[in-house]
């Protein structure tokens, strides 16, 4: 997905542990724990799962995975799934890297085997492939009373290095033939609402609201769909030449944030442009990136761009950026938190951010408590959001704004709807939150579609099935 947070699961004691508890209490949901997946370039609205690659019936992962070592691992842990028993200890020391084999004995891992056997006969129905941070796997695996999702990497010796079971909620879904479906559904995963609208002439009009809510939807949380505002006020800028998109910006340590994304891995005086640190922002969500973006422009540009869209700019600005979002919500005490919540406007919250700690210093492992309600988030109403996309569009039509079109299409998110041809996308997620927005064009005639979908809860959300009903739901609005 498109997340504002994902912990990268590169120990093998975090993906084998999250393997065990998911096996171990009989398939039940978890997720709040994910497959290694979120660190794909081009990542999608539900990460890299095995939907991006083909599907609808048995699969040969042979004939989908072009690394030799990577379809060889694979078939063994397939071949294991549908064995007898489990393979004994030599057989698992041979296939999987030292430091899982620390981290789980050879009798743990056999154990998951045991666990997951059970639940098959399982049938290959998807498959897709990663590279980024090393060759990956996600399977789709069909089964009559267990469906799930086997994710597999490899290390630099052709080891198995990550191994990832979950259940694969997104199987079986109900039909979706109207918005009120979608809506239904989604109200079983928490609290949620719908926001449909057209865009011409660089205007939303809503065409529909759920039930109950205000003409546009209440303010929710909308993790990283809030840079949909970050770019627009980019493209402000650029028109007004106080950057370019040719500019560079310098990475530092004092804008370095967390993950998702990749600028976060690279040494500080790394240079990007503000067209690719733009790119990395919408395509992979990449959190510095974005902070490079909101220092460059800075705070008075993007209150201005949001005076001009018409949003609730007692509500939303200053816009904090993602590293104060993680300091907020997970490294000071939680009495800073009760002040920002409690804070009646900009200048009052301005004073908060401005005493944060000079230094990050937050583990990723424990961003896992929603803070939303605190107001540790970017709240956006469906129209708003709805609003900035049709604004963008705009931008994008002309000279200094060109890039901004390709920009939002380069990450589809989903798959693109028949007759669509054209398709934006920017989601978010974080701990309780989960945001889909997209636009679509299908002729040059027609006004473009949006649907925006915002989720919050207390607890987890269960994001692939989110995902997959929503990608069911796009294909009614965005229907010719």
């Amino acid at each position: 997905m498109s997340p504002l947070f994902r912990p990268r699961v590169r120990a093998a004691a975090a993906v084998l542990v999250s393997a065990l508890v998911l096996t171990g209490c009989g398939g039940g949901d978890d997720s709040s724990t994910n497959p290694p997946e979120e660190s794909t370039s081009g990542e999608s609205a539900s990460g890299e799962s095995a939907t991006d690659g083909a599907s609808d019936g048995d699969v040969d992962p042979a004939a989908m995975l072009t690394d030799p070592e990577l379809v060889t691992q694979v078939q063994w842990l397939l071949d294991q799934l549908a064995a007898p028993a489990a393979p004994d200890e030599s057989a698992i020391e041979e296939r999987f890297a030292p430091d899982m084999l620390e981290a789980a004995p050879p009798e743990e891992l056999a154990r998951v085997f045991d666990q997951l056997r059970p639940g098959g006969p399982y049938t290959v129905t998807a498959v897709s492939e990663g590279t980024d941070p090393a060759p990956s796997a996600s399977v789709r695996l069909s089964s009559e009373t267990a469906p799930t999702i086997m994710s597999v990497s490899i290390d630099d010796a052709g080891l198995i290095s990550g191994l990832f079971f979950q259940p694969d909620t997104a199987a079986n879904l109900p039909e979706i033939s109207s918005v009120e479906d979608l809506e239904t559904e989604l109200s079983e995963l928490g609290e949620a609402q719908v926001v449909v609208g057209s865009v011409s002439d660089g205007e939303c009009r809503i065409e529909h609201t759920t039930d109950g809510l205000p003409d546009g939807g209440e303010a929710f949380p909308s993790g990283s769909a809030f840079k949909l505002l970050v770019l627009s006020a980019l493209g402000d800028a650029v028109e007004a030449g106080e950057v370019a998109f040719d500019d560079t910006l310098t990475i530092t340590d004092e804008l370095r944030s967390l993950p998702s994304g990749e600028l976060q891995d690279r040494p500080a005086g790394d240079e990007v442009s503000v067209e690719e640190a733009a790119l990395l922002m919408i395509s992979i969500s990449d959190n510095t990136a974005t902070d490079l973006l909101i220092d460059a422009i800075g705070q008075d540009r993007i209150a201005a761009t949001a005076t001009d869209l018409g949003l609730d700019t007692d509500r939303i600005l200053p816009l904090g950026s993602t590293r104060q979002f993680f300091q907020l919500g997970w490294q000071v005490d939680p009495s800073v938190r009760a002040e920002w919540a409690a804070a009646s406007g900009p200048d009052e919250r301005a004073a908060i951010l401005d005493a944060l700690p000079p230094v990050l210093d937050v583990d990723p492992t424990t961003v896992t408590q929603p803070r939303w309600a605190d107001g540790v988030d970017w709240s956006l109403t469906g129209g708003e959001l709805c609003t900035i996309h049709a604004r963008l569009q705009e931008q994008a039509g002309t000279e200094s704004g060109a890039p901004i079109r390709g920009i939002l299409s380069e990450n589809p998110g989903v798959a693109v709807p028949d007759g669509v041809t054209y398709q934006a996308f920017k989601g978010g997620s974080a701990p309780g939150v989960l945001a889909l927005t997209f636009l679509t064009e299908a002729s040059d005639d027609a006004p473009a579609r949006v649907l925006v979908v915002q989720l919050r809860s207390g607890g987890v959300i269960d994001e692939m099935r989110a995902v997959a009903l929503v990608e069911a739901g796009l294909e009614v609005v965005a229907a010719p």
